[in-house]
């Protein structure tokens, strides 16, 4: 079964790009170790890929496209854009997107999809249940910290007036 690049799975595929994002966040928060230059390098290979089956369009084509699926436009505002009508702009995206399914353009997209998410439903409850397990993991790092940091503050506390009293002992003769 193929699966095709539809405004869902592409909203989809944004979000877990952003709960990656949110997941390094909190990697850096607790001082772990993150890399960007691998990352860096994927998404150059994507929008690589990306620009060059969207450069075999023509550039109205590309316009819509890019409006639609990655501007997340409708049809009436990518219309109003280029001066035509919603019907106008449905026929192009229509035909643009038979282009996109032709074998060469839709194995270089295959290709990087594979790598980009497009998975099964056991694959997707696995990395949810995945992503559920790292969130409550974080949490509970987050709440180790914030607990060491409220013990320190009241070991400081309770050290402060001791430790005053033997660096500096002379104040303290007379009382």
């Amino acid at each position: 079964m193929t699966k095709t690049l539809t405004n869902e799975r592409i909203i989809e595929l944004r979000t877990i790009d952003k709960t990656v994002h949110q997941l390094v966040g909190k990697e850096q928060e607790y001082g772990l170790s993150y890399d960007p230059k691998p990352y860096d390098e994927i998404e150059t290979s994507i929008d690589s890929t990306i620009d060059d089956v969207l450069d075999t369009l023509s550039e109205k084509e590309k316009t819509v496209i890019v409006g639609r699926f990655f501007k997340r436009q409708t049809l009436k505002a990518i219309g109003r854009e280029m001066g035509v009508t919603t019907e106008v702009i449905r026929q192009r995206e229509a035909k643009a997107l038979r282009k996109l399914r032709h074998p060469e353009r839709i194995n270089k997209l295959k290709k990087i999809a594979r790598h980009f998410g497009f998975i099964n439903e056991d694959e997707r409850s696995t990395i949810e249940r995945q992503r559920k397990q790292i969130d409550e993991d974080c949490q509970s790092w987050k709440e180790r910290v914030e607990q060491r940091a409220k013990m320190r503050e009241e070991f400081e506390q309770l050290l402060s007036p001791i430790s005053h009293k033997l660096l500096f002992p002379e104040l303290y003769q007379n009382v």
